[in-house]
């Protein structure tokens, strides 16, 4: 929904609603809005503002009973700890809609496999430093400007560059026993469907490739880069290509973002 849209729903008529309730109690909150909305999509409210709230009211009922938001989310969902520490995702280069390039793929991201966060962070800003040097080398000063979240946005149409400066900053930290790679490729950003042949195209590089196509670019780089993780690798509504490259690629997490929206029946 439209950031004003979304703004004022929460302020005029979400925040009427939640006023008084127990911020303690997540799944009453999330069953007012969703009972307020009450269309399966939430178009409505709009999933923003929603989620936005419901966010806000964990964030200050963990702060409230003295934990961490992911300890007291884990303690909602009854889910038991496998880790010291959640996995971070940093995003270090950006592309699509977050760049206004002709990089399809819209996130590079880092993901550091360590005891604390503390230790996380710290791999991130170390190899966000070395990456800086490495951009303004092969592409210019002009290169080191930043996207929508803050990573570098650079102004190439080769997709797999991204992978090799990452990899590359990795190696001169000495940190590739320690750290993998992972994508939000955001296809529904850069798929347009062909109403005659029922597939659509996806425009990559400046080039028109179809689904099995990027279905080899995807396994090629996930062998190449050892990804731990590609986000929303196929238009949002190919649940078949989703399934078909985690049965391909049994290493690597094929996450849903677009694929599922936030809602629980196409989860």
């Amino acid at each position: 929904m439209e950031n004003g849209k979304a703004i004022f729903n929460v302020n005029e008529i979400i925040s009427k609603a939640l006023i008084g309730k127990d911020v303690l109690n997540q799944k009453e909150i999330d069953k007012i809005m969703l009972e307020l909305d009450g269309t399966p999509n939430k178009n409505n409210l709009g999933g923003n503002s929603m989620i936005g709230v419901s966010i806000a009211c964990a964030k200050a009922a963990a702060k409230v009973i003295g934990q961490e938001v992911y300890q007291y989310l884990q303690t909602l969902a009854e889910i038991k700890p496998s880790r010291k520490a959640p996995y971070l995702f940093m995003n270090l280069l950006e592309g699509g809609k977050h760049a206004g390039s002709a990089l399809a793929f819209q996130e590079y991201l880092i993901v550091s496999d360590t005891e604390n966060i503390s230790e996380a962070v710290g791999i991130g800003i170390k190899i966000q430093d070395t990456l800086r040097k490495i951009i303004s080398r092969d592409l210019g000063e002009e290169s080191l400007v930043l996207g929508d979240e803050g990573g570098f946005a650079l102004k190439i149409a080769d997709v797999r560059k991204p992978l090799v400066f990452l990899t590359e900053a990795i190696r001169q930290n000495n940190l590739q026993d320690k750290v993998r790679l992972a994508l939000d490729a955001a296809a529904s950003s850069f798929y347009e469907p062909v109403r005659a042949s029922g597939d659509g195209i996806y425009k990559i590089g400046g080039k028109d490739i179809s689904k099995k196509e990027l279905m080899d670019l995807y396994e090629s780089l996930i062998d190449e880069f050892n990804l731990f993780s590609i986000e929303d690798p196929f238009n949002e509504e190919d649940f078949e290509s989703f399934r078909e490259l985690k049965e391909k690629n049994r290493n690597s997490l094929i996450v849903g973002d677009d694929l599922t929206v936030s809602n629980k029946t196409l989860l």
